[in-house]
């Protein structure tokens, strides 16, 4: 059996359409109009076993410009990325890589044992181990 297929024709105001960025350009190009809002540096946050682990992008950041501080249970990463030189007569036609100083602040969902935090720093990636405390690890329950 065919059925007809009718569509209700959607409206939308020209106003709508000129301020939904979707609709208009992708949004590698609004990245040069709107305000960056995104977040820096990108990190991944994974459980394994007793231990979290971070991992945070920071490419063109020299080790000693980065900060890890941790403090109950919160973990901040902070530093700052610094605008290279540009060659005399030189100018931009694109910019996309921020600079200047960032810092996230992360909640941690367990307490760790900060006398046992380690970090390490290769080729623009920095890796943070957080092992959970005694207090923190899962404990098996045995019914009696």
């Amino acid at each position: 059996m065919l059925v007809r297929f009718e569509s209700t024709p959607i409206t939308v105001s020209p106003l709508e359409v000129l301020f939904d960025r979707s609709r208009m350009l992708p949004d590698m190009l609004w990245r040069g109009f709107a305000p960056q809002t995104e977040a820096y540096p990108y990190v991944n946050i994974a459980d394994i076993k007793d231990t979290l682990h971070v991992v945070a992008e920071v490419p063109g950041v020299p080790k000693n410009e980065i900060k890890i501080h941790l403090q109950d249970d919160l973990l901040t990463i902070s530093g700052e990325r610094k605008i290279p030189e540009q060659k005399e007569g030189g100018a931009y036609v694109r910019q996309e890589i921020q600079y200047g100083p960032f810092e996230r602040t992360f909640k941690l969902p367990y307490e760790v044992d900060a006398s046992r935090v380690s970090a390490e720093y290769t080729d623009g990636i920095l890796r943070i181990q957080l092992p959970k405390t005694e207090a923190a690890k899962p404990k098996a329950i045995v019914i009696q």
